[in-house]
């Protein structure tokens, strides 16, 4: 009884804050039982924070945990290896601590059929999700190219004095602005939001359709001359595609411009 009592001890030891028999840090205990604890520290490496505390009630109990484990250890690491790619990381953690759990619980557990199928999950996932960042991607990219054709052929062509000229202008720098803002935040979008990548499809034509809009607002407000902007002139194309790819990059830089032109106009109104 007394050897079950420290045992016991050693397991409760592991708490968060606290410090394993390595000196690392705990940032979350998992899972844990009378004999055993599945826990995370606090390390850069994914792969390398989840930990696995055994400490048996006698020797031989402590052996038969063991042997439990080992019959289990290459598919646990390998689902350790696979955690960086779920989009529900903290959901996954989880569920490898609890497979785990349930392994060293009971000997009843098919702990490798437990670990494939959260393996064979992990990657399912992995591939929805990059499924739905290409469809995201896709409209952008496809609009990008086509306006940056038709500039190359007006180029080409000789046609750059042509109206048409300046509608594509606009429409690469909004095009150019749209795709840098949607690439820089795409670490910050989640994909595993929605089952069906159609949505984010949709999701792209509708950002790159923003920015495209937006661009030529800002076009059409600076060329009116309704508010007077000292350093930005319209002094050839450069200028134009560079005034774009602002309006496409930010999203709230047309609706402060319209709000300008808003109080621009007020003011010019009889009292």
């Amino acid at each position: 009884m007394e050897d079950k009592i420290e045992q016991q001890e050693s397991v409760k030891a592991l708490k968060v804050g606290a410090k394993d028999s390595f000196g690392n840090t705990i940032i979350q205990v998992l899972s844990a039982g009378d004999e055993f604890a599945i826990y995370e520290i606090d390390k850069p490496d994914l792969a390398d924070r989840l930990r696995v505390h055994i400490d048996g009630s006698t020797n031989e109990r402590e052996h038969e945990l063991a042997e439990r484990f080992t019959r289990v250890k290459q598919k646990y690491i390998e689902a350790k290896g696979l955690l960086y790619r779920s989009a529900n990381l903290g959901i996954m953690k989880s569920r490898v601590a609890h497979a785990l759990s349930a392994v060293l619980a009971s000997d009843q557990v098919d702990g490798n059929k437990e670990f494939e199928e959260l393996i064979q999950k992990i990657n399912a996932e992995y591939r929805q999700v990059t499924v739905s960042r290409i469809f995201y991607l896709l409209p952008t990219i496809i609009l990008t190219i086509a306006v940056a054709m038709q500039a190359f052929y007006l180029v080409w062509s000789k046609q750059t004095g042509d109206p048409l000229w300046h509608v594509t202008c606009v429409l690469l720098g909004s095009c150019l602005g749209g795709s840098l803002s949607i690439f820089s935040g795409l670490k910050k979008y989640k994909f595993e939001e929605y089952s069906k990548s159609a949505f984010y499809l949709m999701f792209g034509m509708e950002r790159v359709l923003l920015a495209c809009i937006a661009g030529a607002v800002a076009y059409v407000v600076l060329q009116s001359g309704v508010i007077n902007v000292d350093k930005i002139a319209i002094k050839n194309d450069w200028n134009v595609i560079l005034i774009s790819i602002m309006a496409g990059f930010s999203e709230s830089l047309v609706p402060s411009i319209i709000e300008k032109v808003s109080e621009n106009v007020s003011k010019k109104k009889p009292d």
